[in-house]
């Protein structure tokens, strides 16, 4: 729209336009830098809902969306796009979850888990954010 705007100013120059027509002449141009800006946006709210519906779908076939596959699996050596269960992982798993099930804060949890020293999968400090994304994706069903 740049280009619009930069045009609009050439001819404005050249045609000497009269205040009124010149007035008139932005009241277009910012017109139509609006329309483009509403379809602009309906575009990306379209390609939002194709991109969600598509992973949703990818997701319900058993396909991976992310690079990274979630704690507790890992990628299957002979189809890459599968998940399989990581032993170490899902032990250390089913303990977050047990005792997030107790009542245990995402911290605490956290806390717990670097003072019986279990490595996360950084090699950092255990986070409550983690432990709470294990436990939401847990409960949301879609374990894999």
């Amino acid at each position: 729209m740049g280009n619009l705007a930069t045009n609009y100013r050439e001819a404005r120059s050249r045609l000497r336009l009269g205040a009124y027509d010149a007035w008139l002449v932005e009241c277009i141009v910012n017109l139509l830098k609006r329309h483009d800006n509403r379809v602009a946006a309906e575009k990306r709210l379209k390609i939002g809902r194709r991109t969600s519906v598509s992973m949703l779908a990818s997701q319900d076939a058993g396909r991976r969306v992310s690079s990274i596959p979630p704690y507790g699996w890992t990628t299957d050596p002979v189809r890459s796009w599968r998940l399989v269960p990581q032993p170490a992982e899902q032990q250390v798993r089913q303990r977050i979850l047990r005792e997030a099930a107790a009542g245990k804060t995402f911290r605490a949890i956290a806390r717990g888990l670097d003072a019986a020293g279990v490595p996360s999968r950084s090699g950092r400090a255990w986070s409550h954010q983690t432990v709470g994304a294990i436990v939401r994706r847990a409960s949301r069903g879609n374990e894999v």
